[in-house]
């Protein structure tokens, strides 16, 4: 059986690049391009310690990912990758307490589909709350007096 020459060059092309792929994809260790990075910015820096300060005896997590917040099915689950809620406080069970979005350049995080991060995590009946700057300690007490225990 003869094949013709069309679908000849292109199953090899594709097995060309099947290859590169996979060669690109086992790099050493010392050939990746990636470098240390700080895990928050200044004003991060901040705000957590601001609710550390705020919240004693709570546990407060920063940059924690979507997907170990909200229980999704299958489908879903990849609306849910690469995103993340900014600070999360626990209990010292780590149930979460309160989910904090903390938006310290003034740009609001926006699920794929249009709906926000809050309104995600609103749906699933955590509370949350928005920050575009660290807000007093005062505030935040008020704001969360269920959290405030000495």
């Amino acid at each position: 059986m003869r094949w013709p020459p069309l679908i000849t060059v292109g199953l090899l092309g594709a097995g060309v690049a099947l290859l590169a792929m996979l060669w690109e994809a086992r790099k050493p260790v010392a050939q990746l391009r990636a470098r240390s990075r700080a895990l928050l910015s200044e004003t991060e820096k901040q705000m957590h310690a601001r609710l550390v300060e705020a919240f004693p005896g709570r546990v407060v997590m920063a940059k924690v990912a979507l997907g170990a917040l909200l229980a999704a099915s299958l489908t879903d689950r990849n609306r849910l990758r690469q995103r993340l809620a900014d600070f999360v406080v626990c209990d010292q069970d780590f149930q979460v307490l309160a989910v904090i979005l903390f938006h310290a350049g003034g740009v609001r995080d926006v699920h794929s589909v249009g709906e926000s991060i809050a309104d995600l995590l609103q749906a699933a009946h955590y509370g949350v709350r928005e920050y575009d700057d660290v807000p007093p300690l005062a505030t935040l007490r008020a704001q969360w007096p269920a959290l405030c225990v000495e």
